[in-house]
């Protein structure tokens, strides 16, 4: 289950998504909505990744209503990251989370001891 909205993730882009004039919104009208969609369920993942190596207790199993703030916070920032850097292949084979988000999930992990 993804963390954020998609209309979360358009707010965070900037994206102004083409809808339908009904209500709710309809953004799978817009070309870019797959693009988009596929985006938020790799910015979930990798969140939900981060928190699970090193969490030792039962992983959070968190949706797009349960989410903390800073989870989600955190998720955006990562979909930012994804958008700004698409199709860039040397951006994507860093392979590191910013400073910023591991603060932001920094309290949701336990300490390691050797």
């Amino acid at each position: 289950m993804d963390l954020i909205t998609i209309e979360e993730a358009n707010d965070q882009l900037r994206l102004d998504l083409e809808s339908d004039e009904g209500s709710p919104p309809d953004y799978s009208v817009d070309i870019r909505f797959a693009e988009v969609e596929r985006m938020i369920a790799a910015a979930t993942s990798t969140v939900e990744d981060y928190i699970a190596s090193y969490v030792v207790r039962e992983a959070p199993t968190w949706d797009e209503d349960t989410a903390p703030a800073q989870v989600k916070a955190a998720t955006l920032m990562i979909l930012a990251w994804l958008w700004e850097h698409r199709g860039d292949e040397d951006a994507l084979a860093e392979g590191y989370l910013s400073v910023a988000v591991k603060a932001l999930l920094h309290r949701y992990h336990d300490p390691v001891c050797a």
